[in-house]
């Protein structure tokens, strides 16, 4: 889990090495492991709860990406697996394999720097299921294969998946349910970017809330069924 909820946010530019990776950070006082990763335009982190905490790495440590995905094929159905750090390599024990992989030397950014802290201007809550949809509806007016902008507002009464103008037209989606509260508003988003991020979520019938914060702030994205998952998005300028 701490690799398919996170690997979908790592950097996949060379020059942003210390990105390449997700990076492990034991959290020992809450009893936990973290998985981060960020391409510098988002970043997720997932926890899961160790039982014996006294037994985590002190330090944190990245473990690229391409090793990552190795893993997981590793530990598909398996029970219980090792995981560890030692002498700059990540080790991996499944039954009577061992894998080991080097760390991406360098330290991962001060991401908790970017967590805002303040109150959001406005919360969306909404199914993850008519979210998705709505996405991938308007994304389909959108030229470009990598970035598909989508503007989430409010307008009077109603809330809006907006795409701006294209070759093939503009797309205006008004949502059934879901509830906004707090000020009236639009912001710009990558819907890719949104998508990765509820895709990656447990839960088709969860309720998602989305905190906006302003378009120049990160915003945050949890969801009711996946409480140890926490994915922020930059807006988009156009």
């Amino acid at each position: 889990k701490l690799i398919d909820k996170t690997l979908f946010a790592v950097s996949k530019e060379e020059a942003r090495f210390v990105l390449g990776g997700i990076y492990f950070e034991p959290l020992r006082e809450e009893s936990k492991l973290r998985a981060v990763a960020s391409d510098g335009h988002r970043l997720v982190y997932y926890d899961v709860e160790v039982t014996e905490p006294e037994k985590l790495p002190e330090q944190g440590f990245i473990v690229p990406r391409k090793a990552c995905k190795q893993m997981v094929d590793i530990v598909k159905n398996k029970v219980s697996v090792s995981f560890g750090f030692i002498s700059n390599h990540a080790v991996l024990k499944a039954g009577t394999f061992t894998y080991f992989t080097r760390v991406i030397e360098g330290n991962f950014p001060d991401y908790r720097s970017i967590l805002p802290s303040e109150k959001p201007k406005a919360i969306l809550d909404i199914p993850k299921s008519l979210f998705v949809d709505a996405l991938k509806r308007v994304s389909l007016m959108s030229t470009h294969s990598q970035y598909k902008p989508v503007v989430i507002t409010k307008e009077g009464d109603w809330i809006y998946f907006i795409t701006p103008e294209s070759e093939l037209g503009k797309a205006k989606i008004r949502l059934d349910e879901g509830v906004w509260g707090g000020e009236e508003m639009g912001i710009t988003f990558n819907a890719v970017y949104l998508l990765e991020g509820l895709q990656a979520m447990s839960g088709n019938s969860a309720w998602v809330k989305f905190k906006l914060f302003d378009t120049n702030r990160p915003a945050v994205l949890t969801s009711s069924e996946d409480e140890n998952f926490t994915y922020l998005v930059m807006p988009m300028v156009l």
